[in-house]
């Protein structure tokens, strides 16, 4: 526990697991998040082609995935 304005803990937690491992969530559900975020990135960058085929990666692993669709339209209005 933080032990007020001392700047020190009180030595109460528990020191962190060292075989946590986290599980329930399937890696690529968390890496659809991390491709539609490169995606936009690129789109900013004016990478167009780029930028497309990271949304590209997001919707094959998320097809319903809106906010991949929306950065998607906006790399193929980039490249007319």
């Amino acid at each position: 526990m933080w032990n007020g304005g001392t700047g020190r803990s009180t030595g109460a937690c528990a020191p962190p697991s060292r075989s946590f491992k986290p599980v329930g969530v399937p890696v690529s559900s968390r890496l659809v998040g991390a491709w539609n975020n490169r995606c936009s990135a690129l789109n900013v960058l004016h990478r167009y082609a780029e930028a497309a085929s990271a949304c590209g990666k997001a919707l094959q692993l998320k097809p319903d995935f809106t906010l991949a669709r929306n950065n998607l339209a906006v790399s193929r209005a980039g490249l007319k």
